[in-house]
């Protein structure tokens, strides 16, 4: 908020005067500090949860397609958060979650495993 256009000086030195018998050590520098840090919520720079994501706005997060957004709340790695029979959203802490690298399978294999080695597939190949 730009306060020195938005708000007269007279109408910030009149706030400190109806202040002033609450908060003497008011002025008005300090008046137009606490209006620039507030927050229009109810307190500065007050936390504000973080709402849930959108599958299209988790699946650019997470660098994946919308399919694989889908699989991954059928299998659990993103929670659910249902707003209506078709309205879904995906919980931060979830996608936070996965970003981190809590649920991904850093085996680089998508969850199959192989105990032959590359040169053992390729000598299989040409027999």
């Amino acid at each position: 908020m730009n306060i020195s256009t938005r708000i007269s000086p007279q109408i910030i030195n009149a706030a400190v005067a109806l202040l002033s018998a609450s908060i003497p050590e008011l002025s008005a520098a300090k008046l137009i500090d606490a209006l620039k840090t507030y927050d229009g919520v109810g307190s500065p720079h007050a936390e504000r949860p973080e709402r849930p994501y959108t599958r299209k706005e988790a699946a650019q997060l997470l660098g994946v397609s919308l399919p694989t957004i889908d699989r991954y709340m059928a299998s659990g790695r993103l929670k659910r958060v249902r707003f209506s029979a078709h309205a879904v959203r995906i919980a931060p802490e979830s996608v936070r979650a996965l970003l981190d690298g809590a649920g991904n399978d850093q085996s680089g294999t998508s969850g199959m495993e192989t105990t032959e080695s590359p040169a053992d597939v390729v000598t299989q190949a040409g027999d």
